[in-house]
């Protein structure tokens, strides 16, 4: 059987973020759409599959209009049956090949790029197959002292804004434990680093003694984005008393340029536009969600591309709540989550001398543990 080769280029005239991949089975496009919402919140995508049999056409799914259009004029040019192409807006690769990789009808992918992307075609009789794709220009080299220097400083400056880690030990500007248990409930909160304070030992011995499970407990190390913030008032949890429900909340993020607004840090403002969209009661988790995104969508109107993270846990009565959304530097505002024989745990950072498989929360997601 003869076999020619074809050279298809990649239109792609704003520089956008580019997947090419193979798949198979019908139901790729609702999967992959599925799974782009759920990797980063506020993503715009388009995503197109050929089909390999049937009525072999290009299949269309997204949530952005010009994205899609070009998503399927671009897989129609390609032509090669289970071929696949996203083209992303307000995420990048990093975001979500993950996710895209747990997809089940996920077979490779070839490319994700903002790079100029030719695919190499293979031509048979009876159809086309990706060879492969040529993503950017030649090798031009080895970096040398100099070219590896200059490429950690740009990674440190890009980082998708992220902070960089602290290269002391810990976060030092401040702390707070929240409890509640079967005796009540127990808050302390302190300015500075929790083991330079003597009443941090004291008060976690305290805790131990007075509370017994079930209970249900939040502690926040704080890293201040403004220095000038460095006290009690304004380390974490926070708590709240609504219509006699106690809520305590912890948050990891950053509202740019928030600073102090009538004496209050940007994740209590979260906090407040959060109760005051979840209202008096508490709520099941399905309406819990809705609520917190109609807040989230409010705070983004009112400081537009300003949030870096919504990422919180968040004590809800008898439940806590965590939830992940990193607007930027999706791979640092992290929670991740494990069981033991008798409790359940989230944390920011996986605690390797703790038994038990953890797991990251998707980017997007919230997750419940009861009392």
């Amino acid at each position: 059987m003869p076999v020619d080769t074809e050279l298809v280029p990649i239109e792609n005239p704003s520089a956008l973020n580019v997947i090419l991949g193979q798949t198979h089975f019908i139901k790729t496009a609702e999967d992959v759409h599925e799974a782009l919402v759920g990797a980063v919140p506020g993503i715009h995508f388009g995503v197109a599959f050929c089909e390999a049999s049937g009525p072999c056409l290009v299949r269309v799914e997204g949530n952005a209009q010009d994205l899609k259009s070009l998503a399927a004029k671009n897989a129609l040019a390609v032509g090669a049956g289970h071929f696949f192409i996203v083209f992303l807006r307000d995420a990048f690769p990093i975001n979500v090949l993950r996710a895209l990789r747990d997809v089940p009808e996920v077979v490779t992918i070839f490319a994700a790029t903002a790079n100029p992307v030719d695919v190499v075609v293979a031509k048979t009789p009876r159809g086309r197959g990706v060879l492969g794709v040529v993503d950017g220009e030649r090798t031009k080299g080895v970096e040398g002292t100099k070219e590896r220097e200059d490429r950690i400083a740009f990674l440190r400056k890009i980082d998708f804004g992220c902070p960089q880690p602290n290269p002391k030990a810990g976060h030092p500007d401040g702390w707070g434990i929240a409890c509640i248990g079967a005796e009540g409930e127990f808050y302390v909160r302190g300015p500075g680093k929790a083991t330079a304070d003597p009443r941090y030992e004291e008060f976690v011995r305290r805790l131990a003694r007075i509370c017994s499970p079930p209970l249900l407990l939040v502690a926040h190390l704080r890293y201040a984005s403004k220095k000038d913030t460095i006290q009690e008032q304004y380390s974490h949890p926070f708590r709240r008393e609504v219509d006699g429900r106690v809520t305590f909340f912890a948050h990891n993020g950053e509202i740019e340029g928030f600073g102090l607004r009538e004496g209050k840090i940007d994740t209590q403002f979260i906090y407040d536009r959060f109760l005051d969209s979840l209202g008096t009661e508490a709520r099941p988790l399905p309406e819990f969600k809705q609520a917190v995104a109609k807040a989230k969508a409010a705070i983004d109107t009112e400081f537009p591309r300003k949030v870096e993270s919504y990422t919180f846990l968040m004590l809800d009565g008898n439940r806590l709540i965590a939830h992940r959304d990193a607007r930027t530097c999706v791979p640092y505002y992290t929670l991740h989550e494990t069981a033991t024989e008798d409790m359940r745990l989230v944390c920011s950072e996986v605690l390797p001398t703790l038994p038990g498989r953890w797991r990251m929360l998707r980017n997007g997601e919230f997750f419940e543990v009861p009392s």
